[in-house]
């Protein structure tokens, strides 16, 4: 799954809440801990950060300098992370649910079923 690689430069998310519920010390089932309405936001986002990469990644490919081709990956990650904060989450709230999914199947899969619903 798709991780930006730095913070947002555009609207953030107040809302903490959404990682004080995540247990990240649930022995053995994480997901079990993620509530369903994070994982439907985080889901959502995945959707729409896949799709940011499938449009800049052949952009970025036949970028004709270096220089573009940075400029065409920060506007990349700037759309990753706006699509985040669309969800009401930060990046670090998205990026900590995407670790824990790629140590729990389950947490994967059901962000990934959302993901391919969006």
């Amino acid at each position: 799954m798709p991780l930006p690689s730095e913070r947002p430069t555009g609207p953030r998310s107040q809302n903490g809440d959404n990682m004080a519920q995540f247990d990240k010390t649930n022995s053995g089932h994480p997901s079990t801990s993620v509530p369903e309405e994070l994982i439907e936001k985080v889901g959502v986002a995945v959707g729409h950060i896949a799709a940011i990469q499938e449009s800049f990644g052949p952009r970025v490919a036949a970028a004709a300098s270096d220089d573009e081709k940075l400029g065409l990956q920060k506007q990349a990650t700037v759309a990753a992370a706006q699509a985040i904060n669309d969800q009401g989450l930060t990046v670090e709230e998205y990026n900590a649910i995407v670790v824990a999914a790629q140590e729990d199947d389950e947490l994967e899969q059901r962000l990934l079923e959302v993901a391919n619903a969006t």
